[in-house]
């Protein structure tokens, strides 16, 4: 048994779109609104193709570490990533645009679970969904609140 789940989420963040990308770009910083990462490092000082994202994250109470390369990063606008190391196959995008209140940004997300994986895909639907949402809101109140929007 095979099933692939997909997230796309937006927030719309009132900060300009250069700055909210440089900030989620800076996968070092990943940790400060990802509500599931403890910990996050990149192998290059500046985000570009090719660089690796190593994160720690508690999920379902549990540390696990995964290992992603930036597959596409185009500056100012998206980087995408898929997961080299990890518990599931997962691939994704970050995607800042323009927007009349700053800036919109779009996560990306794609997750394949087979066999007993397969069988959790309605709770990891909804528990990623909670999830996602609560660190792109996080994001957005951080972001805001340092630019006094």
């Amino acid at each position: 048994m095979r099933t692939t789940i997909r997230f796309d989420h937006s927030v719309v963040v009132a900060v300009p779109v250069a700055d909210v990308f440089a900030y989620t770009a800076d996968f070092a910083r990943a940790h400060e609104w990802r509500a599931e990462v403890v910990e996050s490092t990149m192998s290059t000082p500046r985000m570009a193709a090719g660089t690796t994202l190593r994160e720690v994250a508690v999920i379902a109470r549990r540390k696990v570490v995964t290992l992603s390369r930036v597959a596409a990063f185009e500056p100012g606008h998206r980087f995408t990533f898929e997961h080299v190391q990890g518990m599931l196959p997962v691939s994704g995008e970050y995607r800042v645009e323009p927007h009349p209140d700053g800036a919109k940004l779009t996560y990306l997300l794609q997750v394949q679970l087979s066999n007993v994986w397969a069988l959790a895909a309605p709770y990891l639907r909804r528990s990623g969904t909670k999830m996602i949402d609560t660190s792109l809101a996080s994001l957005r109140d951080r972001l805001e609140q340092t630019h006094g929007a």
